[in-house]
């Protein structure tokens, strides 16, 4: 599998945001608090607060919401996240 280029945490941010308009699914790879390894794997973009850097995520199978801060946030659709 080829390894996608890294992106910077503003760029990762617009990319939820352009999939939040458009309705696309994202595949998102965050930490949780106690330092395991979350995947949302299809999940859609239902909102976002760029002031508290956080987005919100809705599993289209279970109606699930969550609420990921973007710090948490290491990979989108494949591409690593730096700082």
């Amino acid at each position: 599998m080829e390894q996608k280029r890294p992106i910077h945490l503003k760029e990762g941010q617009q990319l939820l945001d352009v999939a939040q308009n458009t309705r696309q699914k994202v595949w998102v790879e965050a930490w949780a608090s106690d330092g395991r390894i979350i995947r949302y794997d299809g999940w859609l973009v239902v909102g976002s607060f760029w002031r508290g850097g956080f987005h919100r995520l809705i599993s289209p199978v279970s109606n699930e919401i969550r609420t990921v801060p973007d710090i948490m946030i290491f990979k989108i659709n494949g591409h690593p996240i730096y700082l």
